[in-house]
Protein backbone atom coordinates (compact mmCIF):
# COMPACT_ATOMS: atom_id res chain seq x y z
CA UNK A 1 0.00 0.00 0.00
CA UNK A 2 3.18 2.61 0.59
CA UNK A 3 4.26 1.91 -2.32
CA UNK A 4 1.22 2.54 -4.09
CA UNK A 5 0.89 5.33 -2.66
CA UNK A 6 3.96 6.61 -3.35
CA UNK A 7 3.54 6.13 -6.89
CA UNK A 8 0.06 8.08 -6.90
CA UNK A 9 2.25 10.76 -5.18
CA UNK A 10 5.00 10.54 -8.07
CA UNK A 11 2.03 10.80 -10.75
CA UNK A 12 0.66 13.85 -9.19
CA UNK A 13 4.07 15.71 -9.18
CA UNK A 14 4.41 14.93 -12.59
CA UNK A 15 1.01 16.72 -13.16
CA UNK A 16 2.82 20.15 -11.94
CA UNK A 17 4.42 22.61 -14.62
CA UNK A 18 7.75 23.51 -14.74
CA UNK A 19 7.13 26.96 -12.32
CA UNK A 20 5.04 25.06 -10.12
CA UNK A 21 8.10 22.57 -9.70
CA UNK A 22 9.82 25.43 -9.06
CA UNK A 23 8.11 27.14 -6.30
CA UNK A 24 8.84 23.89 -4.40
CA UNK A 25 11.92 23.30 -5.10
CA UNK A 26 11.81 20.36 -6.94
CA UNK A 27 13.13 19.40 -10.74
CA UNK A 28 10.86 17.72 -13.04
CA UNK A 29 14.07 14.87 -12.82
CA UNK A 30 13.94 14.36 -9.00
CA UNK A 31 10.09 13.61 -8.70
CA UNK A 32 10.33 10.12 -8.45
CA UNK A 33 13.08 10.21 -5.87
CA UNK A 34 11.32 12.85 -4.00
CA UNK A 35 7.98 10.78 -3.88
CA UNK A 36 9.55 7.71 -2.65
CA UNK A 37 11.31 10.06 0.19
CA UNK A 38 14.86 9.92 -0.99
CA UNK A 39 15.50 13.34 -1.20
CA UNK A 40 13.68 15.84 1.06
CA UNK A 41 13.43 19.66 0.18
CA UNK A 42 14.62 21.95 3.09
CA UNK A 43 13.66 25.78 3.31
CA UNK A 44 17.02 26.56 3.10
CA UNK A 45 17.23 24.60 -0.86
CA UNK A 46 17.88 27.74 -3.32
CA UNK A 47 15.13 27.84 -5.75
CA UNK A 48 15.93 26.59 -9.24
CA UNK A 49 15.76 29.28 -11.98
CA UNK A 50 16.10 26.91 -15.42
Amino acid sequence: MRHLGRRAGAARLRELDGDELRDIGLARSEIRTAAFGLITVSNERPLRRD
